[in-house]
């Protein structure tokens, strides 16, 4: 569970790529403004976003999963 804001990412700030995100958990929930995300900022292309669960909840203002390339 991550909450409040919380977040998992992989960022690339200038030249080159983001890494891989993967997350694996059998219940997943992203609430309230929590976020997993994959970004690059400049010159790249976002790492792959990888989520495996039995169960998964986005719920709340504000919460996502993104890639952003």
């Amino acid at each position: 569970e991550i909450f409040d804001q919380a977040f998992i990412s992989s960022n690339a700030l200038g030249t080159g790529n983001a890494g891989r995100l993967s997350v694996t958990a059998k219940s997943l929930k992203v609430l309230d403004g929590a976020y997993i995300a994959s970004d690059a900022n400049s010159f790249g292309d976002a790492g792959p976003v990888t989520i495996r669960a039995d169960d998964l909840l986005v719920s709340g203002d504000g919460g996502a999963i993104t890639y952003i390339s």
